[in-house]
Protein backbone atom coordinates (compact mmCIF):
# COMPACT_ATOMS: atom_id res chain seq x y z
CA UNK A 1 0.00 0.00 0.00
CA UNK A 2 2.88 2.52 0.63
CA UNK A 3 3.75 2.38 -2.81
CA UNK A 4 -0.28 2.93 -4.04
CA UNK A 5 0.01 6.17 -1.60
CA UNK A 6 3.45 7.19 -3.32
CA UNK A 7 2.04 7.23 -6.85
CA UNK A 8 -0.95 9.10 -5.64
CA UNK A 9 1.45 11.92 -3.91
CA UNK A 10 2.75 12.19 -7.22
CA UNK A 11 -0.27 11.97 -9.65
CA UNK A 12 -1.61 14.41 -7.29
CA UNK A 13 1.69 16.90 -8.22
CA UNK A 14 1.24 15.80 -12.03
CA UNK A 15 4.18 14.10 -12.12
CA UNK A 16 2.02 11.48 -14.13
CA UNK A 17 5.09 9.63 -15.39
CA UNK A 18 6.20 8.90 -12.35
CA UNK A 19 3.31 7.74 -10.72
CA UNK A 20 2.86 4.96 -13.96
CA UNK A 21 6.00 3.92 -12.94
CA UNK A 22 5.56 3.32 -9.05
CA UNK A 23 1.83 2.21 -9.51
CA UNK A 24 3.57 -0.90 -12.31
CA UNK A 25 5.59 -1.14 -9.48
CA UNK A 26 2.31 -1.99 -6.82
CA UNK A 27 0.99 -3.99 -8.87
CA UNK A 28 3.29 -6.74 -9.08
CA UNK A 29 1.93 -7.13 -5.30
CA UNK A 30 -1.74 -5.56 -5.57
CA UNK A 31 -2.38 -7.14 -9.32
CA UNK A 32 -6.35 -7.21 -8.07
CA UNK A 33 -6.54 -3.68 -6.11
CA UNK A 34 -8.92 -1.75 -8.47
CA UNK A 35 -8.11 1.34 -7.04
CA UNK A 36 -4.46 1.43 -8.09
CA UNK A 37 -5.46 -0.01 -11.78
CA UNK A 38 -8.06 2.58 -12.05
CA UNK A 39 -5.01 5.39 -11.36
CA UNK A 40 -3.03 3.88 -13.42
CA UNK A 41 -5.43 4.68 -16.02
CA UNK A 42 -6.25 7.70 -15.25
CA UNK A 43 -2.94 8.79 -15.35
CA UNK A 44 -2.59 7.02 -18.71
CA UNK A 45 -5.69 8.98 -20.23
CA UNK A 46 -4.05 12.35 -18.60
CA UNK A 47 -0.80 11.49 -20.59
CA UNK A 48 -2.86 10.88 -23.93
CA UNK A 49 -1.77 7.24 -23.51
CA UNK A 50 -5.29 5.89 -24.44
CA UNK A 51 -4.98 2.32 -25.83
CA UNK A 52 -2.75 1.92 -22.63
CA UNK A 53 -5.72 3.60 -20.61
CA UNK A 54 -8.76 1.77 -22.03
CA UNK A 55 -6.84 -1.35 -20.76
CA UNK A 56 -6.53 -0.35 -17.26
CA UNK A 57 -10.09 0.72 -17.40
CA UNK A 58 -10.85 -2.83 -18.61
CA UNK A 59 -9.04 -4.48 -16.48
CA UNK A 60 -10.92 -2.38 -13.85
CA UNK A 61 -14.39 -3.69 -14.57
CA UNK A 62 -13.11 -7.09 -15.19
CA UNK A 63 -12.58 -7.58 -11.91
CA UNK A 64 -15.86 -5.08 -10.66
CA UNK A 65 -18.47 -4.31 -13.67
CA UNK A 66 -20.39 -2.46 -11.73
CA UNK A 67 -17.35 0.40 -10.91
CA UNK A 68 -18.78 3.50 -12.23
CA UNK A 69 -16.08 5.45 -12.34
CA UNK A 70 -14.36 3.02 -14.55
CA UNK A 71 -17.30 3.46 -17.08
CA UNK A 72 -17.18 7.39 -17.53
CA UNK A 73 -12.80 7.38 -17.56
CA UNK A 74 -13.25 4.39 -20.25
CA UNK A 75 -15.91 6.86 -21.78
CA UNK A 76 -13.45 9.93 -21.94
CA UNK A 77 -10.61 7.81 -23.03
CA UNK A 78 -12.74 6.51 -26.30
CA UNK A 79 -14.22 9.95 -26.80
CA UNK A 80 -10.68 11.49 -27.03
CA UNK A 81 -9.96 8.28 -29.49
CA UNK A 82 -12.97 9.29 -31.71
CA UNK A 83 -14.55 6.51 -31.00
CA UNK A 84 -18.44 8.43 -30.21
CA UNK A 85 -20.42 5.76 -30.29
CA UNK A 86 -18.38 3.30 -28.07
CA UNK A 87 -18.09 6.74 -25.61
CA UNK A 88 -21.51 7.42 -25.50
CA UNK A 89 -22.10 3.63 -24.40
CA UNK A 90 -19.73 4.00 -21.40
CA UNK A 91 -21.50 7.02 -20.57
CA UNK A 92 -24.81 5.54 -20.50
CA UNK A 93 -23.29 2.59 -18.49
CA UNK A 94 -21.96 4.94 -15.93
CA UNK A 95 -25.61 7.09 -15.22
CA UNK A 96 -26.97 3.89 -14.77
CA UNK A 97 -24.73 2.85 -12.12
CA UNK A 98 -24.06 6.43 -10.43
CA UNK A 99 -28.31 6.64 -10.19
CA UNK A 100 -28.12 3.01 -8.79
CA UNK A 101 -25.81 4.22 -6.40
CA UNK A 102 -26.94 8.00 -5.37
CA UNK A 103 -29.80 9.42 -3.56
CA UNK A 104 -29.28 12.67 -5.91
CA UNK A 105 -26.66 12.10 -8.34
CA UNK A 106 -25.14 15.29 -10.00
CA UNK A 107 -25.34 13.89 -13.62
CA UNK A 108 -24.68 17.00 -15.92
CA UNK A 109 -21.18 16.23 -17.24
CA UNK A 110 -22.02 12.96 -17.99
CA UNK A 111 -24.95 14.68 -20.06
CA UNK A 112 -22.89 17.17 -21.51
CA UNK A 113 -20.47 14.24 -22.70
CA UNK A 114 -23.60 12.37 -24.80
CA UNK A 115 -24.78 15.62 -25.98
CA UNK A 116 -20.77 15.79 -27.63
CA UNK A 117 -21.17 12.30 -28.71
CA UNK A 118 -24.22 12.58 -30.38
CA UNK A 119 -23.10 15.83 -32.23
CA UNK A 120 -20.15 13.77 -33.27
CA UNK A 121 -21.89 10.89 -34.64
CA UNK A 122 -24.51 13.23 -36.39
CA UNK A 123 -21.95 14.94 -38.08
CA UNK A 124 -19.89 11.84 -39.35
CA UNK A 125 -23.26 10.24 -40.69
CA UNK A 126 -23.52 13.63 -42.94
CA UNK A 127 -19.91 13.20 -44.09
CA UNK A 128 -20.72 9.65 -45.06
CA UNK A 129 -24.10 10.60 -46.87
CA UNK A 130 -22.39 13.41 -48.79
CA UNK A 131 -19.75 11.04 -50.05
CA UNK A 132 -22.50 8.68 -51.08
CA UNK A 133 -24.25 11.33 -53.35
CA UNK A 134 -23.25 10.87 -57.39
CA UNK A 135 -20.96 13.66 -58.41
CA UNK A 136 -22.13 15.25 -61.93
CA UNK A 137 -20.67 14.14 -65.08
CA UNK A 138 -18.61 15.97 -67.07
CA UNK A 139 -17.80 15.19 -70.48
CA UNK A 140 -13.88 15.41 -71.04
CA UNK A 141 -12.58 15.88 -74.85
CA UNK A 142 -10.86 12.65 -76.15
CA UNK A 143 -6.78 13.43 -75.93
CA UNK A 144 -4.32 11.18 -77.39
CA UNK A 145 -3.79 8.12 -75.39
CA UNK A 146 -0.02 8.30 -73.85
CA UNK A 147 1.97 5.04 -73.82
CA UNK A 148 2.34 2.87 -71.53
CA UNK A 149 5.58 3.83 -70.96
CA UNK A 150 5.16 7.14 -70.40
CA UNK A 151 2.23 6.28 -68.09
CA UNK A 152 4.81 4.22 -65.54
CA UNK A 153 6.81 6.67 -65.42
CA UNK A 154 4.48 10.12 -65.08
CA UNK A 155 1.39 8.53 -62.67
CA UNK A 156 2.78 8.80 -58.52
CA UNK A 157 2.33 5.82 -57.02
CA UNK A 158 -0.68 6.04 -54.49
CA UNK A 159 0.23 6.56 -50.96
CA UNK A 160 0.27 3.10 -48.42
CA UNK A 161 -2.76 3.27 -46.05
CA UNK A 162 -1.09 2.95 -42.27
CA UNK A 163 -1.92 -0.48 -40.75
CA UNK A 164 -5.24 -1.16 -38.93
CA UNK A 165 -4.88 -1.22 -35.33
CA UNK A 166 -6.50 -2.97 -32.48
CA UNK A 167 -7.18 -3.47 -28.97
CA UNK A 168 -8.95 -6.21 -26.56
CA UNK A 169 -9.98 -7.08 -22.96
CA UNK A 170 -11.32 -9.70 -21.51
CA UNK A 171 -13.01 -11.15 -18.55
CA UNK A 172 -13.02 -15.02 -17.49
CA UNK A 173 -15.51 -16.36 -20.15
CA UNK A 174 -14.96 -13.89 -23.02
CA UNK A 175 -12.40 -11.86 -24.65
CA UNK A 176 -13.64 -8.64 -27.04
CA UNK A 177 -11.33 -7.61 -29.71
CA UNK A 178 -11.78 -3.81 -31.26
CA UNK A 179 -10.57 -3.27 -34.47
CA UNK A 180 -10.49 0.16 -35.37
CA UNK A 181 -11.74 1.60 -38.53
CA UNK A 182 -14.22 3.88 -39.35
CA UNK A 183 -17.66 3.20 -41.50
CA UNK A 184 -17.40 -0.45 -42.82
CA UNK A 185 -19.61 -2.19 -43.93
CA UNK A 186 -20.65 -6.03 -43.95
CA UNK A 187 -19.27 -7.02 -47.44
CA UNK A 188 -15.90 -4.54 -46.21
CA UNK A 189 -15.25 -7.54 -43.07
CA UNK A 190 -14.65 -10.75 -43.48
CA UNK A 191 -14.08 -12.73 -40.08
CA UNK A 192 -13.17 -16.47 -40.01
CA UNK A 193 -13.07 -17.46 -36.10
CA UNK A 194 -12.43 -21.33 -35.56
CA UNK A 195 -11.80 -23.07 -32.47
CA UNK A 196 -8.24 -22.30 -32.01
CA UNK A 197 -7.32 -19.85 -34.96
CA UNK A 198 -8.99 -16.18 -35.42
CA UNK A 199 -8.68 -14.48 -38.95
CA UNK A 200 -10.20 -10.68 -39.54
CA UNK A 201 -9.44 -9.64 -43.36
CA UNK A 202 -10.55 -5.46 -43.86
CA UNK A 203 -11.00 -4.47 -47.58
CA UNK A 204 -9.31 -1.12 -47.47
CA UNK A 205 -10.00 0.37 -51.24
CA UNK A 206 -11.90 -1.54 -54.21
CA UNK A 207 -8.61 -3.28 -55.13
CA UNK A 208 -6.74 -3.73 -51.70
CA UNK A 209 -7.23 -5.75 -48.52
CA UNK A 210 -5.46 -6.06 -45.55
CA UNK A 211 -5.15 -9.12 -43.21
CA UNK A 212 -5.55 -7.49 -39.61
CA UNK A 213 -5.57 -10.56 -37.48
CA UNK A 214 -3.85 -14.04 -38.03
CA UNK A 215 -3.68 -15.65 -34.95
CA UNK A 216 -3.69 -18.87 -33.23
CA UNK A 217 -5.31 -18.51 -30.42
CA UNK A 218 -3.93 -18.88 -26.60
CA UNK A 219 -6.52 -21.14 -25.98
CA UNK A 220 -10.02 -22.89 -27.28
CA UNK A 221 -13.23 -20.47 -28.11
CA UNK A 222 -16.66 -21.73 -28.69
CA UNK A 223 -17.40 -20.33 -32.51
CA UNK A 224 -21.15 -20.99 -32.25
CA UNK A 225 -21.16 -18.37 -29.57
CA UNK A 226 -18.55 -16.10 -30.23
CA UNK A 227 -19.62 -13.17 -32.64
CA UNK A 228 -18.96 -9.75 -34.94
CA UNK A 229 -20.57 -6.60 -34.85
CA UNK A 230 -19.78 -3.03 -37.29
CA UNK A 231 -20.18 0.28 -35.70
CA UNK A 232 -19.40 3.29 -37.16
CA UNK A 233 -16.07 3.13 -35.47
CA UNK A 234 -15.08 0.14 -35.05
CA UNK A 235 -15.36 -4.01 -35.57
CA UNK A 236 -15.72 -5.74 -32.72
CA UNK A 237 -15.30 -9.35 -32.15
CA UNK A 238 -16.21 -11.76 -29.11
CA UNK A 239 -14.72 -14.66 -28.18
CA UNK A 240 -16.25 -16.91 -26.17
CA UNK A 241 -13.79 -19.47 -24.08
CA UNK A 242 -14.32 -22.69 -23.13
CA UNK A 243 -12.15 -22.72 -20.08
CA UNK A 244 -13.11 -19.92 -17.90
CA UNK A 245 -9.64 -18.03 -17.25
CA UNK A 246 -7.96 -14.99 -17.87
CA UNK A 247 -5.51 -15.73 -21.52
CA UNK A 248 -1.81 -13.94 -20.71
CA UNK A 249 -1.62 -13.37 -24.47
CA UNK A 250 -3.94 -13.48 -27.37
CA UNK A 251 -1.98 -16.17 -29.34
CA UNK A 252 -0.49 -19.15 -28.14
CA UNK A 253 2.91 -18.54 -29.53
CA UNK A 254 3.71 -22.02 -29.78
CA UNK A 255 3.87 -22.88 -26.32
CA UNK A 256 2.60 -26.42 -25.93
CA UNK A 257 -1.14 -26.70 -24.57
CA UNK A 258 -1.67 -27.58 -20.89
CA UNK A 259 -4.55 -30.04 -20.08
CA UNK A 260 -7.80 -28.39 -18.17
CA UNK A 261 -7.51 -28.82 -14.43
CA UNK A 262 -9.53 -29.94 -12.38
CA UNK A 263 -12.77 -27.77 -11.33
CA UNK A 264 -12.37 -27.85 -7.88
CA UNK A 265 -8.99 -27.82 -5.91
CA UNK A 266 -8.10 -27.01 -2.15
CA UNK A 267 -5.34 -24.77 -3.10
CA UNK A 268 -2.74 -24.07 -5.93
CA UNK A 269 0.11 -26.14 -4.21
CA UNK A 270 -2.51 -29.69 -4.15
CA UNK A 271 -2.45 -29.16 -7.59
CA UNK A 272 0.85 -29.34 -9.61
CA UNK A 273 -0.99 -28.99 -13.06
CA UNK A 274 -3.10 -25.44 -11.73
CA UNK A 275 -0.05 -24.36 -10.13
CA UNK A 276 1.47 -24.24 -13.81
CA UNK A 277 -1.44 -22.71 -15.55
CA UNK A 278 -1.23 -19.26 -17.11
CA UNK A 279 -2.12 -16.33 -14.81
CA UNK A 280 -2.41 -12.59 -15.99
CA UNK A 281 0.32 -11.76 -13.81
CA UNK A 282 4.02 -13.35 -13.20
CA UNK A 283 3.82 -14.85 -9.62
CA UNK A 284 2.71 -17.71 -7.58
CA UNK A 285 1.23 -16.17 -4.84
CA UNK A 286 -2.49 -16.23 -4.71
CA UNK A 287 -3.37 -12.66 -4.47
CA UNK A 288 -7.19 -13.31 -4.74
CA UNK A 289 -6.70 -14.54 -0.99
CA UNK A 290 -4.27 -11.43 -0.23
CA UNK A 291 -6.89 -8.54 -1.14
CA UNK A 292 -9.04 -10.84 0.53
CA UNK A 293 -7.14 -9.84 3.87
CA UNK A 294 -5.93 -6.28 2.91
CA UNK A 295 -9.93 -5.66 2.60
CA UNK A 296 -10.88 -7.17 5.85
CA UNK A 297 -7.69 -5.65 7.37
CA UNK A 298 -9.39 -2.20 6.08
CA UNK A 299 -12.53 -2.68 7.15
CA UNK A 300 -11.35 -3.25 11.02
CA UNK A 301 -8.93 -0.61 10.84
CA UNK A 302 -11.64 2.28 11.96
CA UNK A 303 -10.61 5.79 12.55
CA UNK A 304 -10.05 6.87 16.39
CA UNK A 305 -10.49 10.66 17.68
CA UNK A 306 -10.94 13.53 15.46
CA UNK A 307 -10.60 11.09 12.57
CA UNK A 308 -13.55 9.39 13.69
CA UNK A 309 -15.91 12.35 14.17
CA UNK A 310 -14.65 13.56 10.79
CA UNK A 311 -16.01 9.89 9.53
CA UNK A 312 -19.20 10.46 11.22
CA UNK A 313 -19.98 13.73 10.02
CA UNK A 314 -19.09 12.74 6.52
CA UNK A 315 -21.46 10.01 6.63
CA UNK A 316 -24.02 12.33 7.95
CA UNK A 317 -23.60 14.50 5.03
CA UNK A 318 -23.70 11.40 3.06
CA UNK A 319 -26.75 10.13 3.92
CA UNK A 320 -28.71 13.71 4.72
CA UNK A 321 -31.42 15.00 2.46
CA UNK A 322 -31.06 18.66 0.45
CA UNK A 323 -31.93 20.77 3.39
CA UNK A 324 -29.82 19.11 5.81
CA UNK A 325 -27.13 19.38 3.80
CA UNK A 326 -27.58 23.29 3.06
CA UNK A 327 -27.82 23.68 6.66
CA UNK A 328 -24.43 21.99 7.55
CA UNK A 329 -22.70 23.81 4.31
CA UNK A 330 -23.65 27.07 5.29
CA UNK A 331 -23.24 27.06 9.06
CA UNK A 332 -19.51 25.70 8.78
CA UNK A 333 -18.41 27.97 6.01
CA UNK A 334 -20.02 30.73 7.32
CA UNK A 335 -18.65 30.41 10.80
CA UNK A 336 -15.69 29.86 10.23
CA UNK A 337 -15.86 25.76 10.95
CA UNK A 338 -16.73 27.29 14.64
CA UNK A 339 -20.35 26.15 14.03
CA UNK A 340 -21.99 22.49 12.14
CA UNK A 341 -25.56 22.51 12.70
CA UNK A 342 -28.11 20.43 10.91
CA UNK A 343 -31.23 22.67 11.15
CA UNK A 344 -31.82 24.48 8.13
CA UNK A 345 -34.91 26.02 9.66
CA UNK A 346 -32.68 27.98 12.00
CA UNK A 347 -29.51 28.16 9.73
CA UNK A 348 -30.95 30.37 7.09
CA UNK A 349 -32.50 32.77 9.14
CA UNK A 350 -28.83 33.21 11.09
CA UNK A 351 -26.02 35.29 10.12
CA UNK A 352 -23.28 33.48 11.55
CA UNK A 353 -20.57 36.32 10.15
CA UNK A 354 -22.43 38.84 12.43
CA UNK A 355 -22.94 36.66 15.01
CA UNK A 356 -19.33 35.62 15.66
CA UNK A 357 -18.85 32.80 18.29
CA UNK A 358 -15.42 31.60 19.53
CA UNK A 359 -14.24 28.53 21.21
CA UNK A 360 -13.82 28.97 24.40
CA UNK A 361 -10.48 30.42 25.64
CA UNK A 362 -10.41 31.94 21.93
CA UNK A 363 -11.07 35.29 19.88
CA UNK A 364 -11.92 36.36 16.23
CA UNK A 365 -9.18 38.68 14.92
CA UNK A 366 -8.92 39.99 10.98
CA UNK A 367 -6.02 39.46 9.00
CA UNK A 368 -4.61 42.78 10.12
CA UNK A 369 -4.92 41.50 13.99
CA UNK A 370 -7.65 43.63 14.55
CA UNK A 371 -10.03 42.29 17.49
CA UNK A 372 -13.54 41.19 16.08
CA UNK A 373 -16.99 41.45 17.99
CA UNK A 374 -18.41 38.29 18.93
CA UNK A 375 -21.34 37.24 20.97
CA UNK A 376 -20.10 37.47 24.37
CA UNK A 377 -18.81 41.08 23.70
Amino acid sequence: MELFHEGNLQFIDENYDSSIEIYSKALVELPNFVPLILNRGTAYLKLKKLYEALDDFNLCLSINPNLERAHFRKGVAYFESEEFESAKSSFQKAIELKCQNEKDPNLSIFYRYIRKCDAEIKEEENVITANKKESPVVDKPKSPQPSAAVNSQSLPKPAALPPLKYQYYQSNSSLTIDILAKNLTVSDVVVDIQPHHLTVTVQRTPTTSEVVINKELFAEVNVESSKMAIFKSKVEVVLVKIEQEVWPTLDHNGAPRLPKAPAVVAAAEADPIQAKRPKPYASARDWDAVGSVISKELEADKPQGEEALNALFQQIYKDADQETKMAMKKSFQTSGGTVLSTNWKEVKEKNYEEERQAPKGMEWRSWEGEKLKQIED
